[in-house]
């Protein structure tokens, strides 16, 4: 299936919504029904075409789900600007109002928006029923998804399935459902996408398919076995039958390197985000903007928002092929020169690689965002197995060095684990495998605050003189020569040590593995606040 393109949406103009800035919060303006518009196959795919495109969104895969991840420990922000607000991501504090949660937040309450469109619609428009019924279970699947980060990256939320009609603002002020409310509502949709939809290799990995669908929905069921609120022991076994049926489902990628580019539907993706470079097919998009040094003419636009911190480029071994892939160390010029890490404007770091797009002349990158693919099936599965046994058996082992075998580095089996190390070796797993894939906060929120913490600890350096000589040692002994021989070799140090550096200690709770509901929000409809560890006294 190729790439989805940009459809011009009817649906903006012709139904009733609340803004997308204030997601749930603004009051809405009758306009032209669009009850007795949508009258054909053409109209239903239209809208559908507007649900997928919520996807490719600034706010949401287009940019944003970058800037949510900056509490994890291995994303930081590299932009210049207040010190202050730079030490807040680097300390892995959550903030009431951010980047890290304000749009994001808008995102996907408008996917969900428009998924819900659909469902409102395409049930009443004349057309053949079995097409009929795989496009709303495409929306039922696009709903589940966005409920799902929702109810990962924030907890309690309002469940809103239906389109705003009215114009009086207190039929908006919606009330959080609880986690548990939540997660029944993800798996009534995903349940309900299966039950519609085609088979993967007659969709391909850009729509939705029965095989993605039934992997977001062990996703579900894993993200929920270690939910404090809503969490129940048959999750895992439910997660585990799931996957074992996608085994089949998918073929791991030989070559770790191409599932990043312009290579479309790879076969270990179940579900991709697709986008293009030709410029009008699909929206213009900042990922490759968001990650590519600031000046240094890689593309059009080059922004540098977003870098790594040193522990988490050490973790990865030499010999792990997906080192050179998943970070951007150098690059040539427009003279030619060649500028290391350490000289980069942005940040004095090495940056994210895999959605950088070195032919991109326009805002748009050609490269496809894989939301669920194979290998993140089998860590889960390794972990599944180890918690259902109390350790680590042949099959768990089996599952995560199909991973560690690709990337090149040392297998596990035989090795001993318990059941606490090889949980731990499972989750620095999956931060390495899917780095910079909008994983990075909700896995260590899914081990629990207690990573977090950690992981706040480890992966920065205190601000003193015994933190900066730490970091220098931790710079791979090649590089610090050269930075060391340099005749600003203090400079560079104090740059590099100015995006690493940790300011203060942190009180963690088990709140911390939630986002704040954004402030804005709160604001306008003071239901959002109520409960919020955030916000004592709501």
């Amino acid at each position: 299936m190729k790439k989805i393109t940009l459809s011009i949406i009817l649906l903006v103009t012709l139904t009733v919504f609340y803004g997308c800035e204030d997601m749930l919060t603004e009051k809405p303006t009758s306009q032209i029904s669009p009850a007795g518009f949508f009258r054909d196959a053409k109209d239903a795919e239209a809208i559908l075409m507007g649900a997928y495109d919520a996807l490719q969104s600034g706010n949401y895969y287009g940019r944003y789900i970058f800037p949510v991840n900056y509490h994890a420990g291995c994303i930081s922000y590299s932009r210049a600007g207040d010190r202050a607000s730079i030490a807040l991501y680097i300390d892995n504090q959550i903030l009431n109002q951010g980047r890290s949660n304000t749009p994001i937040w808008s995102g996907l309450y408008e996917g969900i928006k428009r998924a819900n469109a659909v469902l409102t619609f395409v049930p009443d428009i004349d057309m053949d029923e079995t097409k009929k019924s795989k496009i709303l279970g495409e929306a039922y699947f696009l709903r589940g998804m966005h409920y799902l980060n929702l109810v990962r990256y924030f907890g309690s939320v309002p469940i809103v399935n239906k389109l705003a009609e009215g114009a009086n603002i207190n039929e908006y002020l919606y009330e959080k459902s609880s986690v548990k409310a939540l997660y029944d509502q993800i798996i009534a949709d995903f349940n309900e996408a299966v039950t519609r939809l085609d088979n993967r290799k007659e969709t391909g990995a850009g729509r939705a398919s029965k095989q993605a669908a039934q992997a977001m929905l062990m996703r579900t069921y894993w993200a929920k076995a270690t939910d404090q609120e809503a969490g129940e022991p048959a999750d895992w076994t439910k997660a585990l039958n799931l996957g074992k049926g996608l085994l089949s489902e998918f073929t791991l990628e030989p070559v770790f390197a191409k599932l990043f580019g312009e290579l479309d539907d790879n076969q270990e993706v179940l579900f991709e985000v697709n986008f293009t470079r030709t410029k009008g097919e699909s929206l213009d998009v900042s990922v490759h903007a968001t990650l590519a040094p600031e000046f240094s003419g890689i593309g059009p636009d080059a922004w540098g928002t977003v870098h790594t911190r040193l522990h988490f480029w050490n973790s990865f071994n030499n010999d792990d092929v997906r080192k050179n892939v998943t970070f951007l160390t150098q690059y040539n010029d427009k003279n030619g020169k060649v500028v290391n890490w350490w000289e980069f404007n942005s940040a004095k770091a090495p940056h994210f690689k895999k959605w950088i797009d070195f032919k991109s002349v326009e805002p748009n990158s050609a490269f496809n965002f894989p939301v669920i693919r194979g290998a993140d099936i089998l860590l889960m599965l390794a972990e599944i197995e180890s918690e259902l046994k109390g350790g680590p058996n042949a099959e768990a082992y089996g599952y995560i060095d199909q991973v560690r075998s690709r990337a090149g580095i040392t297998l596990l089996a035989g090795s001993g684990l318990s059941l606490e190390a090889f949980r731990d070796s499972v989750l620095y797993e999956r931060r390495r495998e899917l780095a910079c894939e909008a994983h990075d906060f909700i896995d260590l929120a899914h081990f629990g605050a207690a990573k977090m913490k950690e992981m706040a600890i480890i992966t920065s350096y205190p601000k003193t003189n015994e933190g900066k000589q730490k970091m220098v040692n931790d710079i791979p002994a090649a590089d610090r020569q050269q930075i060391l021989a340099s005749p600003k070799a203090q400079e560079l140090i104090d740059g590099i040590f100015g995006r690493q550096v940790k300011t203060e200690d942190i009180e963690w709770d088990d709140h911390n593995v939630r986002l704040a509901i954004p402030q804005n929000a709160v604001d306008v409809n003071p239901n959002l606040g109520k409960n919020d560890p955030y916000r004592p006294g709501n």
